[in-house]
Parts: structure tokens; C-alpha cells; sequence
């Protein structure tokens, strides 16, 4: 298993589709309603298609297209962060994430950010990097700019969330 240690208790490690289905899919379900709130899949996802998005994602990153990295502290499965849109040919990727509710306002996700972001710069040559959040997603927003990221632009009416109604995003990058 591939790792990027963050510190002691906290790294981020290639996921496993097989090995770490159970475990992740019981954060998503524990987690279920909050994660929701802006990650319109967690409402319904079953463990057969989180199965299913799991070796997807394991090929496409076998293609060079994704990065999917679990988040743990203390070995334990605590979220995931991931280059859902990697692009060697622009050199630009863009992050998505998600933290279980236990384990946020400790600092994991702004540490995962910024190592994902060097993994990117380092490893991949990338030389922008994006993330977005809805403008209501105040934490994400404050994420992306504790990690050094720049507001970009506000994209209108960007993403459906669980409420049915089209919402706006703010983009934020960061530059290599």
C-alpha cells in the first residue's frame, strides 16, 4: 500500500478497492446525511456501487486520469481526498474530499490538501491546481484558503445539490 505520511497519526494512503470497500463504506454510511448535504451521491450510494466506483476509480488511475487516497489517522479510515479531474496534458487536476464529522476541526483536511497539492507538483509535473466548494460551504471555502489556494472565480448555478436546486460554487486554485 502506497503512503504519504502527514505526521505520526496522520497519512494518506492509496486506496484499495478490495480491501477497503467495508471500512469505507461504513464512513460513508455513518456519516451519511451530513456528507449529503453536498456530495449529492452519499444520500443513496450502495455499497455495491461505491464497489463499483472504487475499481473504476482504480483504473482510471492505473491511467494516469485520478488519485484516490484515503485519509487516516491512526490507521483508522477517516476520509478521502482525490484528484477527481487530473489532466497530465493541461497539467491541471481538480480536488474533491470528503472528512467523516468525528474527525473534522482537528486540521486533517487542510494537511491532506496541502499534501495532495505537493504529491500533484512533485509527482505529477501539475501546474494548477482546483478545488471547489459551495459558496454555503464555509469550512471547504476556509479549507481551500488555509491550504493557499486563490477565489478564482464564482461559478453560477454550478451543481445540484440534495435540496433539488442548482447552487453556486466558488473556485479557488493554486498555482505550482
Amino acid at each position: 500500500m502506497k503512503e504519504y505520511p502527514i505526521s505520526a497519526n496522520l497519512k494518506l494512503t492509496l486506496q484499495d478497492p478490495e480491501k477497503d470497500l467495508d471500512k469505507l463504506y461504513q464512513l460513508i454510511d455513518e456519516n451519511r446525511q451530513d456528507l449529503a448535504r453536498y456530495l449529492i451521491w452519499a444520500y443513496s450510494e450502495t455499497k455495491e456501487q461505491l464497489a463499483d466506483f472504487l475499481n473504476e476509480s482504480q483504473q482510471a488511475y492505473l491511467e494516469g486520469k485520478r488519485l484516490d487516497l484515503l485519509i487516516r489517522y491512526k490507521n483508522a479510515i477517516v476520509g478521502k481526498i482525490s484528484f477527481n479531474k487530473l489532466n497530465s496534458e493541461k497539467k491541471t487536476a481538480e480536488i474533491g474530499y470528503f472528512l467523516a464529522v468525528n474527525a473534522r476541526g482537528k486540521g486533517f483536511m487542510h494537511q491532506a490538501v496541502e499534501k495532495i497539492c505537493q504529491i500533484g507538483f512533485e509527482e505529477y509535473g501539475l501546474e494548477k491546481i482546483y478545488l471547489l466548494a459551495a459558496v454555503e460551504n464555509i469550512a471547504s471555502c476556509n479549507v481551500a484558503k488555509r491550504a493557499g489556494f486563490k477565489f478564482d472565480q464564482k461559478l453560477e448555478k454550478h451543481s445540484r445539490l440534495i435540496d433539488g436546486q442548482l447552487h453556486d460554487f466558488n473556485q479557488y486554485v493554486l498555482e505550482r
